[in-house]
């Protein structure tokens, strides 16, 4: 059987970590990191009751550089299938280099391709994505 490799970094924990006490400021909740096989990265909690499921993306590029921004659909699927399993919402939350962003996913529609990266070589960095309008987006104050 073929694994593919993890992709999560030290570099990308320490980013989540940094969004995390932001995120847990502006929406006055409790951020728990979840097992990388849940598919997304945190449980929010209120009261210790959970209330959102939150993905947490980088990008190295301004909000506008695209007019979307995708996430593969595994996750996505998975994201939601989390979120209607506990009865709360699943939100996308992107760090562009101008700022902090969430999205309530399904509240916006979406599209969908083939989408990726090619610069770790890896072909199955190339998978049906969901493309989201930037401009779905809300700033995290």
């Amino acid at each position: 059987m073929n694994v593919r490799p993890m992709y999560e970094t030290p570099a990308d924990l320490a980013n989540e970590g940094s969004a995390k006490s932001r995120i847990e400021s502006a929406f006055k909740c409790v951020l728990h990191k979840l097992p990388i096989s849940y598919s997304a990265d945190w449980v929010a909690t209120r009261n210790n009751e959970i209330v959102a499921v939150l993905e947490y993306k980088k990008r190295t590029c301004a909000r506008e550089a695209y007019p979307t921004t995708f996430v593969f659909v595994d996750k996505w699927m998975n994201g939601q299938r989390l979120s209607d399993t506990m009865g709360v919402p699943f939100f996308l939350l992107i760090e562009w280099t101008d700022g902090l962003y969430w999205h309530q996913v399904g509240k916006t529609p979406v599209t969908f391709k083939v989408s990726g990266r090619t610069d770790r070589g890896d072909p199955q960095d190339i998978q049906p994505a969901v493309h989201i309008p930037v401009t779905a987006f809300t700033k995290v104050n």
